[in-house]
This record gives structure tokens, C-alpha cells and sequence, in this order.
């Protein structure tokens, strides 16, 4: 199955195996989240403790650069291939997320609504902007418990609220905005990628590729997924040796193991062969997937900023219109990007190329 969803969306959508292929591993963590709920067992389980198997998801990439996009690509409810629920979201209140008590009527919010289904954030910063306003402070907390424990709990004065909830958040949001505080960022799986002038481009030539839908395509690939999803039935999951001893190597912390192991249950999931035991293998495909989440991992962790900078500077020495230009296309102000380009300066990030006038190029290399 999944090799059947990359195939699709390879055809729909650029760049398909970068940025769609976490969200293939979230679709099938969803699955069995749901399963090791229904079922009542302790399928995933560390130190005697069963485990949130859901994986949350945040792409992060410029303006216009298929956020949204990769998104309705599974989530969309008239071409999308999730079986599941899925709504597309704005701003939204914690009451909007929670619910609230009015008048002794309890109204349950969001998480509730969509508790089997996906909800989808076009801008997932609105969560955090939201969160800081003086009727909303909560709003990252309860996200937090959500997240991690698939529950809400609620105190007012006139009642609480309380329900589980299996709920799978995805969302998008601009390097430039993005803010993972709190907590938040230890939850969602990073999706992004070195956007360069090739890859706009090749976007921009895309739209030349007129043609008929693949609602057919997709339809087969959302059934196989419905299936998937009834049919499903384990009583153990099992990670190889190999493959464990892989992540406690490259992850950083406990946190980005926990997501890679998610990631890839995900994906053995939907290539589930009908065992009672799911094995999660050491294979050339799951050391890729996990390579390529450490890389856009780290590629968050240095900041969109820097991490633009060190991009654009990556196949050479650039001038300052060719810098400018590229910033322009995602989304700074002239103000904005000359004060990125004077820190990474005065950082010894970049350097000015000597006997170069407004000639620049990178001074350190990426550990990726």
C-alpha cells in the first residue's frame, strides 16, 4: 500500500517521496493508533508504559511552496485518499478546539468532532498567536495532552469536559512564522526541504501539465487504505535489533527516536503482509525515510533563517541581487532579509568573499 500511495501522488505532485511520504507513515500510525485502542492492546510499549502511536505532522517550507498542497493531497474531501475524516482549518479558539459549557449546554469542540479523523491546519502558527491571546492561554497546553496523551480535560465554572480522543493533527506554516515552543516541537514530525531555484521553476513548469483528474486512481488507493484499516489485526508490534540500535546511534534525544519509530510502524503498517506480529525491519527504505527526517530535522533546528541562507550558499558563492531575489520569492521584505544576511555575518555563519564585491558564500558545512 504504500508504495501504491507514493505512485499516485508522484503523479499529482513534485517532490512527492521528500514531502509526502511522512504524511504515507502518519496515515498508517493513525491506523493502528486506533487499532491499539479498539483492540485494548499494548501494542506499543515502552518500560511497561503503552504509548501514543499517532505522528502529528508540521511542514514547514516558503509561501506558495505545496504546504497546503501536500496536504489536500490525502486530506481533501473531494480528491483526497484518506478514508478518514479530515477537516481543513484557520484560526481556531481552545473553546473552538475544546469545547465549552454555555448555559449548562456542553458544546465539544473540534478534537472531539474529528476524534477518528485527521484536522488539518492551512497555518499552523495560528495555534501559537492564537495561544497568546488572553481568552485562548491554554490552547498549547491542551494541545500538549491531545498530542500526547489522547485525552481532554477541562474545568469551567458552570461544568468540565472530558473525552478521549485519537485526533491526528497536521499542519503548515512558513519558516518565518514558525514558533514550536512549549513543548510543541518534541511532538510533530518535521517535513521540509532546501528549496532552490531549480525546484520553483520546476514548480512553475508543472502547471503545463493540463490533463484529466486521478479521481479513479485515487478512489482504488482510498479504498485499499478503508480496507486496510477494517482488516487490520496485530497482537505485537516488533522493531528488528539492527534497526533499534540504528536510531539510538543517529537520534538526538528519546523524543526524535520516539517519532522515527512512529514514522516507521507507519509505514510497516501500510505494507502489513496479514501476520499477527507487525515487523518493523532494517531495510534500505526505512534507514532512507529515517535519514531524510534527521536531515529536515536538523534543518528546523538551525532556524528557516539560517537554514535559507546556508541553502542558497550551498553550491557556491552567490552576489547579493541573486541572494535578495531568491529571499524575495520566500516571502521577506528587503528590511527583513538584509537583517538575516548581516547576522549570519556577524555570526561567522556566511563571509563576504574577498576581492568580491557583495559576494558571498557559506563558512561552515552542514552535518548532514
Amino acid at each position: 500500500m504504500y508504495e501504491k500511495i507514493m505512485e499516485i501522488l508522484g503523479k499529482r505532485m513534485l517532490f512527492a517521496e521528500e514531502l509526502s511520504a511522512p504524511f504515507a507513515c502518519s496515515v498508517g500510525c493513525h491506523i493502528a493508533n486506533l487499532f491499539q485502542r479498539e483492540s485494548k492492546r499494548d501494542l506499543f510499549v515502552t518500560k511497561g508504559i503503552k504509548e501514543d502511536i499517532r505522528l502529528p505532522i508540521a511542514i514547514i517550507s516558503p509561501a506558495g511552496l505545496s504546504k497546503s498542497y501536500t496536504m489536500r493531497q490525502f486530506a481533501d474531501p473531494t480528491f483526497g485518499i484518506l478514508p478518514f475524516k479530515s477537516k481543513f482549518t484557520g484560526k481556531i479558539t481552545e473553546a473552538g478546539l475544546i469545547g465549552t459549557v454555555q448555559k449548562g449546554e456542553t458544546i465539544l469542540g473540534q478534537a472531539y468532532r474529528m476524534r477518528d479523523g485527521f484536522l488539518c491546519f492551512n497555518e499552523l502558527s495560528s495555534l501559537f498567536f492564537t495561544a497568546q491571546s488572553e481568552h485562548s492561554s491554554e490552547l498549547v497546553n491542551q494541545v500538549l495532552e491531545i498530542l500526547s496523551e489522547g485525552s481532554v480535560h477541562k474545568d469551567l465554572a458552570s461544568g468540565s469536559i472530558d473525552y478521549k480522543t485519537d485526533i491526528t493533527i497536521w499542519g503548515g506554516t512558513q519558516f518565518t512564522r514558525f514558533d514550536f515552543s512549549q513543548g510543541l516541537g518534541r511532538r510533530f514530525l518535521f517535513v521540509t526541504k532546501d528549496w532552490s531555484d531549480e525546484d520553483i521553476l520546476a514548480l512553475k513548469e508543472a502547471r503545463r501539465q493540463k490533463g484529466k483528474s486521478l479521481d479513479t486512481e485515487a478512489k482504488k488507493v482510498r479504498e485499499g487504505i478503508n480496507n486496510l484499516h477494517f482488516q487490520f489485526d496485530v497482537e505485537e508490534i516488533r522493531f528488528e535489533d539492527k534497526l533499534m540500535e540504528y536510531l539510538i546511534k543517529e537520534a538526538d534525544t528519546p523524543s526524535s527516536m520516539q517519532k522515527y519509530e512512529k514514522m516507521l510502524i507507519g509505514r510497516s503498517v501500510l505494507d502489513w503482509d496479514g501476520s499477527n506480529v507487525l515487523k518493523v525491519g532494517f531495510d534500505n527504505g526505512n534507514k532512507a525515510l529515517v535519514n531524510h527526517a534527521i536531515k529536515m530535522e536538523m534543518m528546523v533546528a538551525e532556524g528557516g533563517d539560517l537554514s535559507m541562507i546556508l541553502n542558497l550558499l550551498s553550491k557556491g558563492p552567490k552576489n547579493l541581487e541573486y541572494l535578495w531575489n531568491m529571499g524575495r520569492k520566500f516571502g521577506y521584505t528587503l528590511e527583513k532579509f538584509l537583517l538575516v544576511l548581516n547576522n549570519s555575518l556577524q555570526k561567522g555563519v556566511i563571509r563576504k568573499m574577498v576581492g568580491e564585491r557583495n559576494t558571498y558564500e557559506s563558512r561552515i558545512k552542514r552535518g548532514y
